[in-house]
This record gives structure tokens, C-alpha cells and sequence, in this order.
């Protein structure tokens, strides 16, 4: 019966308004279709940017318990960047490193032991930020016991992981601190960061 009802409307004198009421819907529902799409694409690099980049956003919001909460459940997993931005947030070293300058912000939770724990979870993955914060926590025994020589190993490593060719300023400020640290240093000391450097590139030596 479907069949010759369809047969009978399409001889009926309101065929041409039927089909014209069809193809309104249908480019009413591709202009919709369409409209949902660029919306889509106006607000998808905003509503899909990645926690690590939420977390420095909240940071200039002053947002730092924020930051916190996106951060730690990446680092807790061995997200490497996430371990970084977690050991400076505890550092409060946003404040004066010179990838962070665009960020100011206060926060009240610093724990250096907990910082500097995070920096070695991110340092032993080859993260060379990591490294240079490792060192220089070393030099300054925040959070663990001043060890120069192993201070010397992680401004090494962090100097091998960010070659000049690739980041000219930050390898610039890496060597210059190694210069520092070296002139309190004996030759001694400098000769056994040399050789644990050695160590432990060889040990995460990629397969």
C-alpha cells in the first residue's frame, strides 16, 4: 500500500511543494550541520587545550591549587613535564626561571623536599629542565644535602639533553652555572661528575 501511495503522490499536483518542503529541510539541516561545525572549530583548541598548559594559565589567574590538581595526576603517572612543572611550583621556582618568565603568581605551599623529589622523578626520565633544577638544588641544598660533584652530573646532563642548536639562551644560562659551580669545586670533584655523567648516559642509553 506504501508503494502506491508514493506512486499517487508523485503524480499528485503538489509534487514540486512536497520536494521543495524536503530540500528546505535538508539544506536547513546542512546549515545546521555546518554552523555545529565551525563552532566546533573555533572552541576545540581552547576546550581541548592539555592540562599542562591549564595549569600555567591558572598560575597567571593566581590560581595555584588549580594548577596543583592538573599537574599532580600527570606527574603521579611519570608524565616527565608534569613532574617539572610540580617540583617548581613547589620550589616557587616559576618565580625566577627563565622558561616561566611570562609567569608571575604567589603561592603559599612551598615544600623544597617535595620539589626537589619531583625534579629527580622528572631529571632520571632525561627531562634537562628537571636536570638544571636538580643541580642547582644540589648547589644550594634546598630540600636535600649540598653535594657539589652531584650537582656538576646534573647541570652536565642538563647541558647534553639541551644542546645550544636547539635552545641557544637556555644552553647559554646552563653552561654559565656550570662555570659557577666548577669554580668552588677541586679537580677531584670535578673529575667524579664527569664520570658519573658517563654512568649514567650510558645507563639510559636508548635501546
Amino acid at each position: 500500500r506504501q508503494i502506491v501511495w508514493l506512486h499517487k503522490l508523485s503524480r499528485h499536483k503538489y509534487t514540486v511543494p512536497v520536494k521543495n518542503w524536503l530540500l528546505s529541510i535538508i539544506c536547513w539541516f546542512a546549515a545546521w550541520l555546518l554552523w555545529l561545525n565551525i563552532e566546533t572549530w573555533f572552541t576545540a583548541p581552547r576546550d581541548n587545550i592539555g592540562a599542562l598548559e591549564k595549569g600555567l594559565l591558572a598560575l597567571q589567574g593566581q590560581n595555584c591549587e588549580y594548577a596543583l590538581k592538573l599537574w599532580r595526576p600527570l606527574a603521579e603517572h611519570g608524565d616527565p613535564a608534569a613532574q617539572y612543572y610540580l617540583g617548581s611550583l613547589y620550589d616557587d621556582a616559576f618565580q625566577d626561571n627563565f622558561d616561566f618568565d611570562y609567569v608571575t603568581y604567589s603561592c603559599t605551599f612551598i615544600d623544597y623536599v617535595e620539589a626537589a623529589k619531583w625534579y629527580r622523578q622528572a631529571a632520571d626520565q632525561g627531562n634537562a629542565l628537571a636536570q638544571f633544577s636538580l643541580g642547582k638544588t644540589h648547589y644550594r641544598a634546598r630540600g636535600m644535602p649540598e653535594d657539589f660533584v652531584q650537582a656538576k652530573m646534573w647541570l652536565n646532563l642538563a647541558s647534553f639533553h639541551s644542546p645550544a642548536v636547539v635552545d641557544t639562551r637556555r644552553h647559554a644560562i646552563h653552561l654559565k652555572f656550570n662555570d659557577i659551580l666548577a669554580s668552588h669545586m677541586t679537580g677531584d670533584q670535578i673529575a667524579e661528575a664527569q664520570r658519573l655523567t658517563g654512568v649514567w648516559l650510558e645507563a639510559h642509553k636508548k635501546k
